[in-house]
């Protein structure tokens, strides 16, 4: 098992009120929002822990802005602020989670692949009855578009299929 690592990294934060406060953490080219529990400004993320080292400013219940810094009741804002983080081996949860997140996927990858399919059989039947209702209409319209000088009598509703 992998020993945790600690880091010193910088973080976004941002919050609308005590309750919620976020920092923006980015991970392998990917930014993650990690909630931070005011009292102590520390948050946790599937494998990581994070501690901010710097004070920060949010809206308290009142709506007045206060500035939390570690031990005090208060909360983070908007600037980047200076973090610790303890990054451990993946956990069961976090497992599941993406497992979770893969099957979600692939189930939505099915039910586009099913609505496209229905959408193109739809677009297909109305392409077919513009081209019987045209060439009814204008017999050497399909000769025209394909360059040719012939009648289209054998289009029926048998040979477009509906």
């Amino acid at each position: 098992m992998p020993k945790p690592e600690m880091k010193r990294v910088e973080v976004k934060c941002y919050s609308s009120s005590k309750s919620n406060i976020k920092c923006l953490l980015k991970l392998k080219e990917k930014e993650v929002a990690v909630p931070i529990e005011a009292t102590s400004l520390r948050g946790t993320l599937r494998n990581i822990k994070i501690t901010l080292l710097d004070p920060i400013d949010t809206i308290n219940e009142e709506g007045k802005r206060i500035t939390l810094s570690p031990g005090s009741p208060s909360t983070p804002g908007g600037r980047a602020k200076e973090t610790e983080i303890w990054e451990r081996s993946a956990s069961i949860q976090s497992l599941n989670e993406v497992i979770d997140g893969v099957k979600t996927t692939q189930m939505q990858e099915i039910s586009n692949t099913i609505n496209n399919r229905n959408q193109i059989k739809e677009l297909e039947n109305i392409v077919n009855k513009l081209i019987s209702f045209m060439s009814k209409k204008y017999p050497r319209i399909l000769a025209k578009v394909f360059g040719g000088e012939y009648k289209t009598k054998w289009m029926n509703d048998e040979i477009l299929g509906w």
